[in-house]
């Protein structure tokens, strides 16, 4: 299927994304991951449509189908960056890097706050609110650049020119891949 001049494979291509095995170009990562974002919005404005409505016994079974569905749905995302990463020749370790550290960081947060409270018993309030403030700068920014870089290093950077450890090259032509694959 052509649009725009850019032929897109969206079917089979996608489905074929539940395995971290292989490489993807921006291209289908872009296309897959604006999916995942559309999906994302549109499972979540159901959840949260829907669960008001219902009462509690349909409630948790559509709090589980819901969590079951959004996990499948991080699976998915997981091997898609998985795959990018493979392109770029990074392990897919990197995704956690990439996925994990930011949030983590804003996990950690409270149980800083409950150390920060204990320290700073005995100071003023001023100086509690202002290290409170410089902590969440520090925390947001390291996770701002975390996610900044992953995303540029996803989304913008050009995979591995041939083969690599991980596939073929996805943007190679048929013959040029025979070409760059080892002899039997």
């Amino acid at each position: 299927m052509s649009c725009c001049g850019i032929e897109v494979e969206i079917g089979m291509n996608l489905l074929s994304q539940f395995s971290i095995k292989g490489r993807i170009n921006r291209l289908l990562y872009w296309q897959a991951s604006a999916l995942l974002i559309i999906f994302y919005v549109i499972l979540f404005a159901a959840y949260f449509n829907i669960i008001d409505e219902l009462n509690r016994g349909a409630r948790e079974l559509f709090s589980g189908i819901f969590l079951f569905i959004f996990i499948a749905a991080l699976c998915y995302q997981f091997c898609i960056i998985s795959k990018r990463l493979h392109d770029r020749n990074y392990s897919a370790w990197w995704s956690l890097f990439f996925l994990i550290l930011p949030n983590v960081l804003i996990l950690i947060k409270p149980i800083t706050y409950e150390v920060m409270v204990e320290y700073n018993a005995g100071n003023s309030a001023i100086e509690f609110v202002e290290k409170i403030l410089i902590y969440d700068y520090i925390i947001v920014w390291i996770g701002a650049i975390i996610g900044l870089s992953g995303f540029a290093e996803l989304c913008f950077r050009k995979g591995t020119v041939g083969q690599n450890k991980y596939g073929p090259d996805p943007l190679a032509t048929p013959s040029t891949a025979d070409e760059e694959s080892p002899a039997a």
